[in-house]
């Protein structure tokens, strides 16, 4: 039952990237699904065309790279908390996603002036959408603003490659995947709702100090944990850059309703950033495996010390504690090991770190609560405890 759970805990030799696909696509039709049955007619009134292509996709291929994004944890969040989200907004946010993956459909929308991303750009103030997608025909996007201006991106629909005109791409960093890095300008503004990026201060402008710093993050990764830039390039699609919050103190997060993207300050030393990449990336593995079912069965209701937040928290926070930064220290062992420059940081960081895991290990190591999810996420991480001689 639990083996397949096992690519969940960390980078597997044995990874089966349909699990991945068939978890996300499923949820994300079950959302469109929801918003189509219980909100056509709103989104009806301000789109033409539109819940016709939501509806048609439903019943099409999806692939996990198109559905584990904002634009679906939007929608999302739009079902969970009763409507606070504009549903026709966020109906052509997951179109345009939709779109951008190659959907066939042709749609038209307007919204409030609201910024949107599409193939690597970002356009602020979106207020009306134009969309034409077809099969072996050039593909056309139109994004308009308030103010007149209008955005055209086209695609030979043979090739797959949109191309913008009148937009520049963000700034991106990764080795096989772009990991967009994102200003203030590019999060949603949602009247009535939760800020979604409350616990951070995101740049107005990301300057032309964070890419280089971002690269330099990943390549820590690719020098001496290489397993790991897959791990993390398949569940970021962007990162939104965050203003230092004091010199030396690193800030990051992120929100299981917001797949595949996190918040991070900037600038900060390279194994300082490969180290919350990986943290937060496991984070993201774990939201993406509470879609499956819950990871403890409620019998233990105990608050358990949690030394990263420096609270108590419930079995399930300790277990998404301990899946983290098990991680981490495994990235750490692997700079121990290379010897790099890195290495005087591990040496002087590792030993709290490890601190840490036997503190959050404790109380999951003797609980009867976790499910079978929840013991096939943590095992193979004990495991490996018990390896590094822990």
């Amino acid at each position: 039952m639990t083996s397949w759970v096992h690519q969940f805990s960390m980078p597997s030799d044995s990874t089966y990237e349909a699990i991945f696909d068939v978890i996300a696509t499923t949820h994300a039709r079950s959302v469109v699904d929801r918003i189509l049955d219980g909100h056509r007619a709103e989104i009806e009134r301000t789109s033409d065309g539109l819940a016709e292509t939501l509806a048609d996709w439903t019943m099409a291929d999806a692939s996990f790279s198109t559905v584990w994004d904002i634009s679906f944890g939007r929608a999302g969040l739009a079902m969970k908390t009763e409507r606070t989200l504009d549903l026709g907004e966020v109906a052509a946010r997951v179109a345009l996603r939709i779109a951008e993956a190659g959907h066939a459909g042709a749609w038209t929308a307007e919204v409030k002036p609201t910024p949107m991303m599409f193939a690597n750009t970002l356009v602020d103030d979106v207020t009306t959408l134009e969309v034409d997608v077809g099969v072996e025909r050039l593909d056309i996007v139109k994004l308009g603003r308030g103010d007149g201006a209008s955005f055209v991106f086209r695609r030979n629909g043979t090739v797959g490659q949109w191309a913008p005109d009148g937009v520049a791409t963000l700034p991106s960093f990764g080795v096989d995947a772009a990991i967009a890095l994102l200003p203030a300008t590019a999060v949603p503004r949602d009247v009535g709702s939760r800020d979604i990026f409350a616990e951070c201060s995101p740049v107005e402008s990301v300057d032309a100090q964070a890419q280089p710093a971002f690269q330099a993050g990943i390549d820590v990764l690719q020098n001496v944990a290489p397993r790991y830039v897959p791990w993390v390039e398949r569940v970021l699609h962007g990162v939104v850059v965050c203003a230092m919050d004091a010199p030396f103190r690193l800030v990051s997060g992120s929100w299981e309703d917001i797949p595949a993207f996190i918040h991070l300050s900037c600038p900060h030393a390279p194994i300082d950033i490969a180290d919350i990449l990986v943290h937060e990336s496991a984070h993201q593995y774990f939201y993406m495996l509470q879609r499956v079912g819950p990871l403890e069965d409620g019998s233990d209701t105990t608050l358990y010390w949690s030394p990263p937040t420096r609270k108590n928290r419930p079995l399930t926070r300790i277990l998404m504690a301990f899946h983290a930064l098990m991680n981490v220290l495994q990235v750490y062992e692997s700079v121990r090991e290379h010897d790099t420059a890195d290495a005087a940081y591990v040496m002087a960081n590792e030993p709290a770190l490890r601190d840490d895991i036997c503190a959050l290990d404790e109380p999951l190591r003797r609980s009867d609560a976790l499910t079978d999810l929840g013991r096939g996420l943590y095992e193979p991480l004990a495991e490996r405890l018990e390896t590094l001689g822990i």
